[in-house]
């Protein structure tokens, strides 16, 4: 005698009202107080940072002056991974960080997705930003201040 099996139906029983309340990406509120930690993948330092207005992301050379201030990626091998000088900027608005591209010559990627250049995206804990093949990994953390 042969069997048939019957396939079962899946059957979700939570509220899909409820479900809409649960964040499916890090959290994007960054109080004044917080810390944005950087890492980069295949690397062991990391870079803590206080965000207070805007920070470019990118790599300092000769006869920058603090004006140009850049939150210098050298130490990740920037321009071996193909890091423009000013290649992007995170700003800080309304309890949000945003990022933009600055017009790099290699592109900046939030999330493996590609931003234009100057469209704000909005950075949120736990995201993977590329700036050329230099993929980094940002953190929220509570300050020390």
């Amino acid at each position: 005698m042969t069997r048939l099996h019957r396939q079962e139906t899946l059957v979700l029983t939570a509220d899909a009202s409820r479900m809409d309340g649960v964040p499916k990406w890090g959290e994007a509120r960054f109080n004044a107080d917080n810390e944005l930690v950087i890492k980069a993948k295949g690397f062991t330092h990391q870079l803590t940072l206080c965000v207070e207005d805007s920070l470019i992301l990118g790599r300092k050379s000769e006869g920058m002056t603090s004006a140009d201030f850049v939150v210098d990626l050298n130490v990740f091998e920037a321009y071996m991974q193909g890091v423009s000088k000013q290649h992007a900027i995170i700003e800080f608005s309304d309890r949000v960080l945003t990022i933009r591209d600055l017009g790099s010559k290699n592109g900046t990627y939030l999330n493996m997705q590609a931003l234009p250049a100057n469209s704000h995206r909005i950075l949120r804990d736990n995201d993977i930003i590329h700036l050329g093949n230099l993929e980094l990994h940002v953190h929220f953390q509570v300050g020390r201040r």
